[in-house]
């Protein structure tokens, strides 16, 4: 069983220039230590925060080494090193939850949603304690609080702070998880259409998933669709978009009312990406 984490980012939200920055200083062989805080311009524990990020969206390996997705992405020829494009933050929030280095993700969107949509914190605290003792892993509620604060604030821009604080956050404009206008303290996970959501980046998450997989099942396919909170006409519609896009490579069909999507030819995830950063 893959051990649980819900500690390591210094009760930081990732802001949307750490990666860069993150990953350029490693370029340049820097090393995340003491000597950092001047060339990142940061605090030392936001020091071990960019690292903890860069590991938790993966980008790098637990040596600190990137990888070919942190190349593609952020490299001096990369495809959307500032993260203009929304498509890249739909990329970035798949990795946090598929890579699975901070667990609270995953568990939310995979499985604590299907529970409850409309949430508190003491509600997914809850859960998250359910889980542990479960799993017979040890924690300490603090900690989970402090990982549930950080969750909410990397989807939902701040109510309060400074200009970094209210419009630096990574994920925020994806709209996947929103404060309800409410009494008390209740967020929601926003399940829908996902129009915002490029069916490549879909596609590639399919493909990075089930590598080697010739034939995807509903459930397959659903488990993807579960990480960007598609809703079944959004799933529709991506599946749509593939199979029309691909039709060389790519059939949907639906045999004796079971449905499957069938890969005829290989189909590079990375060339599915480069494609849709061309367009």
């Amino acid at each position: 069983m893959k051990k649980l984490q819900f500690t390591g980012h210094e009760t930081f939200y990732c802001r949307s220039y750490w990666l860069k920055k993150g990953l350029d200083h490693l370029w340049k062989d820097g090393k995340f230590n003491d000597k950092a805080v001047v060339p990142l311009g940061v605090g030392k524990n936001m020091v071990s925060a960019i690292r903890f990020w860069l590991r938790a969206f993966g980008l790098v390996d637990t040596e600190d080494r990137a990888n070919e997705f942190a190349e593609l992405l952020f490299g001096e020829n990369g495809l959307d090193p500032y993260c203009e494009d929304i498509g890249t933050l739909w990329l970035l929030h798949y990795s946090l939850v598929n890579r699975d280095y901070s667990s609270i993700y995953r568990l939310v969107f995979q499985d604590f949603r299907k529970q409850r949509v409309e949430f508190t914190r003491e509600h997914l605290l809850t859960y998250l304690e359910r889980h542990c003792t479960d799993k017979d892993f040890t924690y300490h509620t603090s900690s989970l609080k402090r990982d549930i604060s950080v969750f909410i604030n990397n989807y939902i821009t701040p109510s309060k702070g400074g200009i970094e604080d209210n419009f630096m956050g990574l994920l925020h404009e994806l709209k996947l998880v929103n404060k309800l206008d409410k009494s008390g303290d209740w967020y929601k996970v926003e399940i829908g259409v996902k129009t915002d959501l490029p069916p490549e980046i879909f596609l590639f998450a399919l493909l990075h998933t089930y590598q080697d997989s010739e034939t995807l099942s509903i459930p397959n396919i659903q488990e993807v669709a579960s990480i960007f909170a598609l809703d079944s006409e959004g799933l529709k519609q991506k599946i749509d978009f593939i199979v029309k896009q691909y039709a060389s490579s790519v059939v949907f069909t639906e045999d004796a009312g079971v449905s499957v999507l069938q890969f005829k030819t290989v189909i590079d995830r990375w060339e599915v990406l480069k494609t849709y950063y061309a367009a």
